[in-house]
């Protein structure tokens, strides 16, 4: 998943004047954010009771109506046993084994229909308040 990037320009962030008990606004936020499958990660953090505070964090909020499909390979990382014949000090022939990691690849292909929803934040970063 694409990670969200500041805006430019950078918009401040806007108090919030309304008053919502932190209980209530730490349930709105999750089941608003549940609806949101592209949000980024920085904001889902927020959903947390110690993430909710007294100002709303400008994001911008992008829809796309778009119908793509792309079709490719996919690789799946696995570790298998290989194992190999040396010679030790002695001259001997010693049979030894290690873990090599390898790689199996799979067709890969999806179609992506309009999607609503992709925040995006406006800011870097949110002073605190005085």
């Amino acid at each position: 998943m694409a990670q969200a990037k500041a805006a430019d320009p950078l918009m401040r962030p806007m108090p919030c004047a309304a008053k919502v008990p932190k209980d209530q606004a730490t349930a709105e936020v999750r089941q608003w954010l549940q609806s949101r499958w592209f949000a980024p990660n920085a904001l889902k953090r927020v959903a947390r009771p110690e993430g909710i505070q007294r100002r709303v964090p400008p994001f911008w909020d992008y829809d796309a109506d778009t119908d793509s499909r792309y079709t490719g390979a996919r690789g799946q990382h696995y570790w298998e046993t290989e194992y190999y014949t040396e010679t030790d000090n002695n001259g001997n022939s010693v049979q030894r084994s290690r873990q090599v990691q390898r790689i199996a690849w799979y067709p890969a292909r999806r179609s992506i229909a309009p999607f609503h929803g992709v925040l995006v934040a406006a800011s870097k970063a949110i002073a605190e308040a005085n």
